[in-house]
């Protein structure tokens, strides 16, 4: 009896060994909310056989807006949920939509900063920020965003009046952003400062990072050119491109990343601006407490044990990249969901910002 019960036991460990290989098979790279594919597998035949609306809720905009009433967290997640669409826009592909509202608003491609300027004069610093959905200020307040939270940091260390401009665009990585910025050049606009903050887009996305294609590209080219479409209706810019080597990929992205920057710095050099590109945190990559953070992803991104070392590597060879991913190690509540910041950490970005940028009180 007791040699029957053994053998069970080990039938049942193989058989789920068994079951979580082919599962793995399925979700090999595909994001997921648990390391475990056969979960994965089983919540997918659970949500085909039952296919109610989820209800999410906003626990999490309660939890990291303890100060404010639910009612009014409740607001700020419907008006950031209405927000988020995008419209054409020339030479960029896509951008942000018009949005004019009581938390969020974006006009002619800039995200609404409060405050935006510290201090009076007509000649202020000018100070472009670009990055993703993490410099927009995803799921947050326009006084919540990390360029806002530069400019009262800035206002209590003092120096020179400066205004500040966000130019984060959700799904932008730092090709997009030096398109983006060439375009704003090229018509005659021109900032003095140009701060980015990039890594989570090139690791997540590596489809349009690897490819250095705006993460529409896929369902672009199916809708214009089905019939020589190669990739599958679900192919999109999360899904890895034709190769099964994650170290290889994950080098060409790094590799790219550092050219698209290095472009940006000979920009700079030309048009009189100061470059400062900053490889942001990410919940993937040296995070203690991923496991037991309420919102962050917690599914592995392999490729960010490959990008940010190397981005840490080369912060050290380069005059204007800066590595924050250690920011992680005592992080207190850094995301209000998947990859995007709260506003206590979008303050802490800032003050690191200022650190590197402006290490000791400017001059008034």
């Amino acid at each position: 009896m007791k040699k029957k019960i053994i053998y069970s036991f080990i039938y049942i460990i193989l058989l789920f060994l068994f079951a979580e290989l082919i599962a793995r098979a399925y979700y090999y790279r595909k994001d997921a909310d648990s390391s475990l594919a056969t979960y994965e597998l089983l919540r997918s035949v659970k949500h085909a056989i039952f296919d109610h609306p989820k209800n999410i809720g906003n626990i999490n905009h309660y939890t990291v807006r303890p100060q404010l009433s639910k009612s009014e967290n409740d607001s700020i997640a419907a008006e950031t949920n209405r927000a988020n669409y995008y419209i054409y826009y020339p030479w960029v592909e896509y951008s942000y939509g018009e949005i004019q509202g009581k938390y969020v608003n974006v006009h002619n491609r800039i995200r609404k900063s409060v405050p935006d300027i510290s201090g009076s004069s007509e000649k202020p610093i000018r100070i472009w920020f670009l990055g993703g959905s993490t410099m927009f200020g995803y799921n947050l307040t326009d006084e919540e965003t990390i360029p806002s939270s530069f400019v009262r940091e800035y206002q209590k260390r003092g120096g020179p009046p400066i205004s500040v401009m966000n130019y984060g665009t959700p799904t932008y990585f730092s090709y997009h952003e030096l398109i983006q910025l060439a375009d704003n050049l090229f018509k005659g606009n021109k900032p003095d400062v140009v701060i980015m903050l990039d890594g989570l887009n090139e690791g997540i996305a590596p489809f349009a990072s690897y490819y250095r294609n705006p993460a529409n590209t896929p369902k672009l080219q199916q809708m214009l050119d089905p019939d020589i479409y190669h990739y599958s209706k679900d192919y999109d810019y999360y899904h890895f491109p034709d190769s099964s080597k994650i170290e290889e990929i994950s080098n060409k992205i790094f590799e790219n990343y550092v050219a698209n920057i290095s472009s940006v710095n000979r920009l700079a050099s030309i048009y009189g601006f100061k470059l400062y590109c900053f490889w942001q945190p990410v919940p993937f990559y040296d995070y203690p407490n991923q496991s037991k953070d309420l919102f962050c992803s917690k599914s592995p991104i392999y490729q960010f044990d490959y990008l940010c070392p190397q981005a840490r590597k080369k912060a050290g060879e380069l005059n204007y990249l800066y590595y924050l991913g250690e920011m992680l190690e005592k992080a207190h509540m850094p995301f209000i969901e998947s990859g995007h910041y709260t506003p206590w950490m979008c303050d802490s970005i800032a003050c690191k910002m200022l650190d590197k940028i402006f290490p000791e009180k400017l001059p008034s």
